[in-house]
Order: structure tokens, then C-alpha cells, then sequence
């Protein structure tokens, strides 16, 4: 017997087990003994009527025991089977039977004159019927002019024997049909080892043995009907058909279930979803057998095994199957245990003998990057029938690999490697779409519909529902017309699943900049007919909680329930607010990716009630001690602080005028409680040697805040004066470590300065101190009580959360092992010219070069983030990254972006140093396009902020890098983006405050830091660089450098980024007659012969040739 023949297999089950049951059918079963001899019956008939290897043989039958036979006897006489649904649109079935009928069928008889009719119809001529009544004889029919001889059998000793045929594992055994682009489905030829691998594969996994009672609910026209069958009859159980009424009728089925007590359960999410809709309504039903629910086909979410367990329980185990139709049924699989992922459900790792890889530009993904999906087996179909064409298409070339013969098959399907191993399936490439399991292509729908005379285009696309189902929906111009006439005109060329739930009429579509259907501006229509303001808004309570987060966040009242978060002011900053509130409020736990994937409140809010409720943890607070530990951020700031220039690189100063006296009491009194309500403003540190560096708090009490108060207005160097108070050193041990002078310039004007240390603070800290200081000198002025909120916790409880989070990551999280896959191998260092020699230990002075992007730029780049849903911060890394990339040629860049770091919300309100550094590692060519890179960058970045919770400081010890002092670690360019902020004012309308920008910071912490500030009217780009390496001018031209890359990106998005032009006419001038004058002299009227006389006449007896022995 040989396994790679499943019917093989099949004959040796039924050898050893001839009186099990092996199908029931309603009031029918039939052994496994009459089985295979009903399939050796129609073998002997297929035989007869002249069918043999590689011939197409059409079984027209529902799911019955004939089917399984007519399938085993296919089988048998190495054909090639294809089912038939004569309910299948017109357009279809002319098509299979054009494309792929050799003139024998076999027929269910009461399928036998709708069959023929139908053949004559389309001109079909159908040389041999073998029809199968109730009673499973099959009769041979075999066409003779206008008649039909009959070759009816009778029962024979001969049929106990099975076939003597062999078939070949690599030789073809069916064709099934899916969706095409083109309008016509294409034919997928699937090879017998490949089927037999995956049915042994299945039940080996699993331990299905012979007690196993299996669904037959698949539809026989898909592949995924082979499973429900031969996972039954290969592991010796018994496959279950329920009848059409039963299929179709949910409280039927659940019924059916129970009583057939059944084991295993092949399925769509949207059938199991309705089951699980059914069992919540009734009471006396428990599925006691049911061991296993396999899943396939579409999207499976966490909510999903919820609400089945609040019924059911844990007792049958729901597994999530992945794999097209072109690599044999199913080749990735995802074991569901009782913690469940929030949202959506994995797909999971790979079955034997296949490898799936997450590939993005020829190259492997790293975890949380989006790439293509490319699957290698060896157990893949044949490809697409007669059309090498297609085939080539998408069984292509290994792109990473050079030999030819190494194909793997291209799925069109986006995903990512998740840091535990599985691979989570995140959207399409291309317009296709599963609908109740099914693929489709929305250009076979669209083509429909522009057959349809008074349609002059149409754009069809697939909405997400309540229960994430998907719907389809049509926008059309040209007349309009009524739907329930669509629905006619479409029912004989499309599949009635196909047909879209709306059609909807437009004048025009709406276009985007490049002049196309911009695609995300198709919305559903609301309760009346879609257009007025009122199906705009937030509809039911998710959708209005999910709204009051956006306006808290973004401060816009009027905010439509389809329109995009980053439309409407968002970014990945806020978006990461977002995240937390939802978490909080909600009890959802999102990632940065679902904002980016689903960027209207009505799609997230979908999302959400679809999602799993994991409920909010808060910090706890810890208990009184005498020192506590420091966060991660803390110990790498103390430790570089101890270098000679490292502590005052570290300040954080802070200025802005007043124009009108200030009151210094109402000033100090703000302080002094402001240090009373942050424990972080009154903390030192200190070196505790083997209890390592240890905080400890300062009793409120214990410090009297005061102001320096002088009269600069007779000083020659005011800004050095400033700059000077600013740059002074902290001594960490003894603090406190933040201080604050007024300092009066002129006649009405004050400049207030404040400086505090990194260690206890940071970028967004200092706004909070800035917001809550003013309340403070307010209330005093004013006389009233502060009504600010008490904090929860201090950042003491933080410091211990985190090291909580550490090891708690360890175990599930898996923050740590997305970085060090990230991070694997020799990492880049950026080969970046330098002026001067690079110091042998890391220095710290440095400089600013200040450079301004205009409105118009500034637009410009919004216009691109609103068009690609993007967001600024990933448009100005790729341009950072392209900008190096030109200047190195490297194509393997990381730059360390700041965040914020407060995705907790206990943490909003907070002062301290809650930053974390982000190695964001990009990799591209320069053959590459902006858009492509921008691409990129979207998907890494996302990756890197769910993540981010990892901090920078522990992640440098777990690489265990060589250490370079010269250099930081891992990354020597930083990137910042500062979002535009509203200047916050005072409510003291006597005391007006405006910024002051003269303080000098003659620091720089890295060898380059590009430092963006949106402002109401333009982006300033600050670019921070290290004096002992770069001369200034270098700087002004690498400032200048990157504003004519900005613009030449933007216009040519799609242009290789190698090819962008980013020097000035005067530097291009200097390169060809400067830098390239290699221009010389010479005789342009001479001749060769000329010169030779010449050369002659002055050197008449040196030797011209040597040749040998010969010298002339």
C-alpha cells in the first residue's frame, strides 16, 4: 500500500474495519466494506466508459454516500475528479464546462435531466452518464446518436477487488475552482501525495483515531470538503452529512450535533458564529463529544472563543487553520489554549515539511515587520490548469534563494512573524476577499456589474459588520438603478453569496491627488440614505465611548464616525493615548496597529465589541522604604552623567519672558507645591555599591524653593549670562535637581528660567510642570484652593512596576525577543563622513543648525500622510533614512527615536523620566521608491511601538554588543518629532507669557540628532550635531540637503530614491569643473600619424617594439 494514494489508504481501512460504519447520510449508513465495493462498481463503469489517468471526470451530486463513492472511484482509476453544483451562476457552470469536461460525468438521478438540459444548452456534449439512484447502483449511460445505450450492472464477486491500477503520488487527482480577477474563476490541479500528506498530517497532529465522528458541512465544491471527508475515513471514524434542511437551519444543526454525537467540527468563523449565537439562545443543548472545532477560511478573533466557552467551556479544543487553495488545503495551524490574544487570532506556525515566510523586498521580515506571505512545500498543487501563464505567476523563484528550480508559492495575503513564532495574517496585497470562506476577487463582481448597460463604471468594496463578517458594497455611476434589479441581472453570473448587500449611486467617485478612486472615502450609507450629517455621527454606545476618547485626545468636538483618527489630527503619539484610554475605559486591549488598520471610530469600535475584554490593571503602589530602585532610564542617565561633560548634556532647560512683573511669592509658592506633589522633583541619587544606584525621596518639607531673582539689564552678554545658569552642573547625590531665576532684561520684560535634570525628567514632564505650575500661581493670586487632582502614584512606583514588567515579559510578553530578533546579527554601524577625527572616548559638545520647512512643504507632507495613512513622524524617518542612505550608500540603517513612554494611563499626569529610546532599524535599496520606503517605515515603526515597552537601557546589556567608547551604542543618529501644541497660558490675564529661544545648548548627545517642531505654520527642523566630529557649514549643507530631498520625494513618490536629486545647481557646478577638472591640454587637429612622426622626430633612437628576440 502506499500512503501517497489517499484511496490506497482508504482500501486498507476498509480491509481491516469492513462492518464499521464509515458514512450516515439522514436514515442511510453504509460500512466501509460496501463503500469501497460501491466505489469499485463505478471504478469498473468509469473503466468501461474510457476514463483514465489524467481524464476529468464531473461528479453533479450534492454531498451522499454516492458522492464519496463517485469520489473513491475517481480515485481509483487515477482520473481526475471535479465537483458540480448545478445552483452554481449560468456564467460558471458554461465555464467548467467548457474548460474542463471530458465528456463523462456522473450524475445523481435526480440531477440527471437539469444536467443534460443544461449541457445542450451550452452546446456540452456529454459522452458517457454513469447515474446513481437512491438505491447506490450505479447505471453506465454511453451516448449513440440521438440515444443513450445502457450498461447497467449487477452485483460481482470481481468488485470486492480493488482496481489493479497504480497511481502515481505526483500524478493529478482533482480540480477545484476559485475566484479570478479577470472575471473567470480559475482551476486549481491538485496532485494525490499533497492531499494524502495533509489528512495524515491532520490526524497525526490531533490523535484522531477511529472513534471520531466528523461534520461534512463544506460545500463539495471546495477543496476544504476533502478534509470533513478523509479525515474521517482515513482515521476509520464515520463521516456525518446532515441534509439541506438541517445545513441551513442553525437550531436545526446545533440539534443535529448533539444527537449524532459528534467529535470534530470543520468550519468557517462565520458558521461558528452562528452556531455559538444558537447555543447562547438554547439551553438544553451541550455538544458533550465534541473534541475539536477546526476553523479556516477567514478571521477568527478572540471574542469569538469567548462567547463559545461561556457555553461550552474548554472542553473541545478550537483550532485555527491557514493555507490557499494553490498549496494543498491548509499549511499553517494555531492551537487555541485558554489564554486567548485580544483580538484577532493567529495563523499561527507551520504544518511538516512546509516553510511559510513573512518576505518583504527579496528579503526575510523581521518579527512585527508586515511583508508578503510565501509558503515552500514540497505537498503543493500542480497550479493553475492549462495556463502556465498564471502559474509562473504565483508560484514563483524563492526570493531568497538564487537557484531557479527553488519555487515557493506567492500568496498575495500580509502578515507578520509575531515574537513567539506565529504568524498573524493582517490583510491583502491585492482586492481579493474571503466572503462565508470563500475567496473572491472583487473585479469578478465589478465585471459583473459593468455588464449591466446602464452602469458606466464601478468600484466594489468589502465592509466589516458587527460580528466581523464581511459584507460586500457596490458604488457606481451612470443611471440609477433599483437594487432588487441588480439582483436579478446578477444572478446568473455571480455566486448569490457574491452579490453585494448594497449598490450605491454616485455622480462622481472622489478621486485622490494621483487621481484615482480614493478608496477610503467609500462609506456605507447611514439609516436614511447615507448622506446627510446625521449618519456621520457616533452610532450606539462603543461608537459614542470610542468618540469621547478621540475628542478628549485630539480637542475636536465634531468628529464623524467615518473619518480617519490621523484625518482628524491623529498621530502616532496620540494614537498611543488612544491605546491606554481605550484599555481603561473600554477594558480592550489594542495595538498600534489596529488605530493604523482601522482609523475610524466606527471601524475600531467594530473591533472592539468583537474583541476580547481583558480589564485594566493599575500601577500598584509600593511600600514605604528609606531608597528604592531606579527605573532603567535612570541608571544608563546617572551612569553617563558621571563622564566630564555627560551631566550638564543632560539638563533640560526651559525659558520664556513675562511682560509684566511677575509676582515671585505666587512663583515660589508654585514651586514649593509643585515639589510637595511630585516626590520625582525632590529625589537624589546615590551610589549604595553592591544595592547598587539607589532614589530616595527628600521629605516635602525639607526643601524652601527659591528663585534667583537679578538685573541683567546693564550685562554686555545677556544670553551667555542665561546660558550659563542653564548649562551649570547638578550634583545628583545631594539636589535638588531642578532650579529656576528670573531674570529682568529690559524695562518690562522678565526672562524665567527653569532647568531641570534628565534623571527626573523629560519632554513631555516639562509640559505637565509648565500646565500645573501655572494652576499653582494662579490659586495663589487668586486666593482659591488648587483643584488639580491628587496623583495615584509617584514615580518610585513606576520605578518597580517596570521591573515587574521585566521579568513578567520574560515569561509572556515578548517585548524583549521582538528586539533581539530585530537586532540579530552584526548590526550596521553608519559609515557617515565625518570633518574631524572621531575621538577615542564618546564627547558630548555640540551645537544646533537650525532649518525651516515651509507651509507649503508642510502641506505638502500632511496631503502625503492623509493620502498613504501615514503619519508625519514615519514620513520624516524615511526621508532621514534616505538622506543617510545617500550620503553612506548603506541600506541597512537604525536611528533611535525618543517615545514617550506613557502608554499606561497613571502615567499622563506624571514627572519623571519616562522616555525610552527606540532602535528603529530600516533596510531598503536604492532601486527602492519613497512610497515603498514609507511603506517601510510604517510597518516597522508600528512594530517597534507595540513593543516599546522594552526599555533601551536593558536591551543594550541583553545583546551584549562590543563595546565601542567612541560611539553610542547601537545607533549614533536620532530622530525627534514634536507635535504642534497650543501655547498654554496663564489665567492670570495680567501675566503674559511667551516663549524664549536664546538659552545656547552647546550639547549634543549624539553624533546627529534631527529635532522636528511643528509649529501653527511650518516644521522647524533643529539638526543637533557633535562639534568635535562635524564643522557647521557640513551641517547648514546636510540641513539644505534634506529640504530638496523633502521636495523631490514628495513630487516623485515613485521614483527610485537612488535617482533623487538633492543637490543645488551651485554644488553640481562645483562637482563637474572643481572637483572633476581633469581637463588637459592636447593638439585637437593632429592625427594619430601626425603625432607619430612627431614622437619620431624627437626621440629617433629609443626602441619602439619588442617582440622576442626582435627590438626596433
Amino acid at each position: 500500500m502506499s500512503k501517497k494514494a489517499i484511496h490506497a489508504v482508504f482500501e486498507q481501512v476498509a480491509q481491516t474495519r469492513p462492518s464499521a460504519i464509515a458514512i450516515e447520510s439522514g436514515k442511510e449508513h453504509i460500512t466501509y466494506q460496501a463503500l469501497n465495493i460501491l466505489a469499485n462498481r463505478i471504478a469498473f463503469l468509469l473503466q468501461q466508459a474510457g476514463a483514465g489517468k489524467d481524464n476529468i471526470v464531473n461528479i453533479v451530486m450534492p454531498s451522499s454516500v454516492p458522492y464519496v463513492g463517485a469520489l473513491l472511484a475517481v480515485l481509483k482509476r487515477g482520473s481526475i475528479f471535479l465537483p458540480v453544483d448545478l445552483s452554481f451562476p449560468k456564467k460558471r457552470l458554461e465555464q467548467v464546462l467548457t474548460e474542463t469536461f471530458d465528456g463523462i460525468a456522473i450524475v445523481a438521478a435526480a440531477w440527471k435531466d437539469d444536467f443534460l438540459l443544461l449541457a445542450a444548452e451550452m452546446n456540452i456534449v456529454v459522452v458517457s452518464l454513469i447515474v446513481i439512484d437512491d438505491t447506490n447502483i450505479p447505471v453506465l449511460l454511453t451516448r449513440k446518436n440521438e440515444d443513450w445505450d445502457v450498461f447497467k450492472t449487477s452485483p460481482a464477486v470481481e468488485w470486492d477487488h480493488n482496481p489493479h491500477l497504480e497511481v502515481n503520488g505526483e500524478e493529478s487527482c482533482y480540480i477545484y475552482y476559485t475566484s479570478g480577477s479577470t472575471g473567470k474563476a480559475k482551476a486549481i490541479v491538485g496532485k494525490n501525495v499533497s492531499l494524502s500528506h495533509f489528512i495524515h498530517w491532520q490526524i497525526r497532529e490531533f490523535n484522531i483515531d477511529a472513534g471520531c465522528r466528523v461534520t461534512q458541512l463544506a460545500q463539495v465544491t471546495f477543496d476544504a470538503s476533502l478534509r470533513d471527508i478523509f479525515v474521517a475515513l482515513i482515521a476509520g471514524g464515520t463521516l456525518c452529512i446532515p441534509d439541506t434542511a438541517t445545513k441551513g437551519t442553525p437550531a436545526l444543526l446545533l440539534r443535529w450535533l448533539e444527537q449524532q454525537r459528534i467529535t470534530i467540527i470543520h468550519c468557517v468563523p462565520s458558521l461558528f458564529r452562528v452556531l455559538t449565537q444558537e447555543r447562547a439562545a438554547t439551553a438544553n443543548v451541550h455538544l458533550e463529544q465534541l473534541k475539536y472545532i477546526f476553523t479556516a477560511g477567514e478571521m477568527l478573533y478572540g471574542k469569538d472563543i469567548v462567547e463559545w466557552r461561556k457555553y461550552e467551556g474548554e472542553q473541545a479544543e478550537i483550532v485555527s487553520f491557514y493555507g490557499p487553495t494553490e498549496t494543498t488545503m491548509i499549511k499553517t495551524f494555531y492551537r487555541i489554549g485558554p489564554k486567548l490574544p485580544a483580538g484577532k487570532i493567529p495563523a499561527g506556525i507551520p504544518i511538516s515539511n512546509t516553510v511559510v515566510a513573512v518576505i518583504d523586498n527579496d528579503r526575510r521580515c523581521a518579527p512585527g515587520e508586515t511583508g508578503e506571505i510565501y509558503i515552500k512545500t514540497p505537498f503543493a498543487t500542480k497550479g493553475y490548469y492549462n495556463n502556465p501563464a498564471l502559474t509562473s505567476e504565483y508560484f514563483v523563484q524563492n526570493p531568497l534563494q538564487q537557484d531557479v528550480t527553488d519555487i515557493v508559492y506567492k500568496t498575495g495575503d500580509l502578515g507578520r512573524l509575531l515574537p513567539d513564532g506565529n504568524i498573524e495574517i493582517v490583510g491583502r496585497a491585492d482586492n481579493q476577499v474571503k466572503i462565508n470562506g470563500i475567496r473572491l476577487e472583487l473585479e469578478e463582481v465589478e465585471l459583473a456589474i459593468l455588464q449591466q448597460e446602464q452602469v458606466t463604471s464601478v468600484v466594489v468594496k468589502a465592509h466589516h459588520e458587527k460580528d466581523n463578517s464581511l459584507m460586500l458594497a457596490a458604488y457606481y455611476t451612470g443611471a440609477p438603478i433599483a437594487a432588487e434589479s441588480f439582483h436579478a441581472f446578477l444572478a446568473p453570473l455571480l455566486n448569490k453569496s457574491f452579490i453585494p448587500s448594497y449598490f450605491i449611486h454616485l455622480e462622481a467617485f472622489p478621486l485622490n491627488k494621483n487621481g484615482k478612486v480614493d478608496r477610503s472615502a467609500l462609506f456605507l450609507p447611514g439609516p436614511g440614505d447615507g448622506q446627510d450629517d446625521a449618519a456621520d455621527r457616533p452610532q450606539g454606545e462603543t461608537e459614542e465611548r470610542v468618540a469621547a476618547q478621540w475628542k478628549a485626545i485630539l480637542g475636536n468636538e465634531s468628529l464623524g464616525r467615518n473619518t480617519s483618527f490621523f484625518a482628524s489630527g491623529g498621530n502616532s503619539l496620540k494614537a498611543l493615548l488612544l491605546l491606554s484610554r481605550i484599555k481603561r475605559d473600554l477594558g480592550v486591549s489594542l495595538k498600534i496597529t489596529d488605530i493604523l488598520g482601522l482609523p475610524t471610530i466606527r471601524e475600531q469600535a467594530a473591533f472592539i465589541d468583537n474583541s476580547l475584554h481583558t480589564g485594566f490593571e493599575a500601577i500598584p503602589i509600593v511600600a514605604g522604604q528609606a531608597s528604592y530602585p531606579v527605573s532603567a532610564a535612570q541608571r544608563r542617565i546617572w551612569v553617563l552623567s558621571q563622564f566630564e561633560e555627560g551631566n550638564t548634556a543632560y539638563n533640560i532647560p526651559g525659558a520664556c519672558t513675562f511682560e509684566n512683573a511677575p509676582d515671585i511669592p505666587a512663583l515660589e509658592y508654585a514651586f514649593t507645591s509643585m515639589l510637595s506633589r511630585h516626590e520625582s522633583l525632590r529625589t537624589v541619587f546615590r551610589d549604595e555599591g553592591s544595592d547598587g544606584i539607589r532614589q530616595f525621596i527628600l521629605e516635602a518639607g525639607s526643601i524652601r524653593f527659591r528663585i534667583g531673582n537679578e538685573d541683567f539689564r546693564e550685562e554686555k552678554d545677556v544670553l551667555q549670562k542665561l546660558t550659563d545658569f542653564s548649562a551649570a552642573p547638578f550634583d545628583l547625590t545631594t539636589g535638588p535637581l531642578l532650579r529656576a531665576g528670573l531674570f529682568r532684561t529690559g524695562q518690562e520684560e522678565w526672562v524665567f528660567v527653569c532647568c531641570m535634570h534628565h534623571i527626573i525628567s523629560d519632554g513631555w514632564s516639562v509640559n505637565v510642570f509648565i500646565r500645573e505650575l501655572l494652576h499653582f500661581y494662579d490659586a495663589f493670586l487668586h486666593q482659591r484652593k488648587p483643584s488639580l487632582s491628587p496623583l495615584r502614584i509617584q514615580y518610585k512606583d513606576y520605578a518597580a512596576w517596570q521591573q515587574a514588567q521585566l521579568l513578567k515579559d520574560e515569561n509572556e510578553n515578548g517585548h524583549k525577543l521582538f528586539w533581539l530578533q530585530l537586532l540579530e546579527g552584526e548590526l550596521p554601524v553608519l559609515d557617515l563622513a565625518t570633518d574631524k577625527l572621531r575621538p577615542a572616548i564618546k564627547t558630548f559638545r555640540g551645537d544646533i543648525v537650525k532649518q525651516e520647512i515651509s507651509s507649503a512643504n508642510l502641506a505638502r507632507i500632511k496631503t502625503s500622510v492623509a493620502r498613504n495613512n501615514s503619519t508625519l513622524f514615519t514620513h520624516l524617518l524615511s526621508l532621514v533614512n534616505i538622506l543617510l542612505f545617500r550620503y553612506t550608500n548603506q541600506e541597512d540603517i537604525i536611528i533611535g527615536c525618543p517615545v514617550a513612554g506613557r502608554q499606561h494611563t497613571d502615567l499622563e499626569d506624571q514627572i519623571g523620566v519616562y522616555v525610552n529610546m527606540l532602535p528603529v532599524r530600516l533596510r531598503f535599496s536604492g532601486s527602492d521608491a519613497f512610497s515603498a520606503i514609507l511603506g517601510k517605515a510604517n510597518s516597522v515603526t508600528m512594530a517597534a511601538l507595540e513593543h516599546q515597552h522594552y526599555p533601551f537601557d536593558v536591551l543594550v546589556d541583553s545583546l551584549n554588543l562590543k563595546r565601542d567608547t567612541s560611539r553610542n551604542p547601537i545607533f549614533d543618529v536620532a530622530l525627534v518629532v514634536h507635535d504642534y501644541v497650543k501655547p498654554q497660558a496663564s489665567a492670570d490675564e495680567t501675566l503674559h507669557v511667551k516663549a524664549f529661544e536664546g538659552i545656547s545648548r552647546n550639547f549634543s548627545k549624539f553624533d546627529l540628532t534631527f529635532n522636528f517642531q511643528e509649529t501653527a505654520a511650518e516644521l522647524r527642523l533643529n539638526i543637533e550635531y557633535n562639534t568635535d566630529l562635524f564643522y557647521r557649514d557640513t551641517i547648514i549643507r546636510m540641513g539644505k540637503h534634506f529640504l530638496q530631498l523633502l521636495e523631490v520625494a514628495l513630487s516623485a513618490p515613485e521614483t527610485a530614491v537612488g535617482k533623487l536629486d538633492y543637490l543645488s545647481s551651485t554644488e553640481k557646478d562645483y562637482l563637474r569643473h572643481v572637483l572633476d577638472n581633469s581637463a588637459v591640454p592636447y593638439p585637437a587637429t593632429a592625427t594619430v600619424t601626425s603625432l607619430f612622426e612627431s614622437q619620431v622626430a624627437a626621440t629617433p633612437d629609443n626602441i619602439a617594439v619588442v617582440c622576442g628576440d626582435t627590438r626596433l
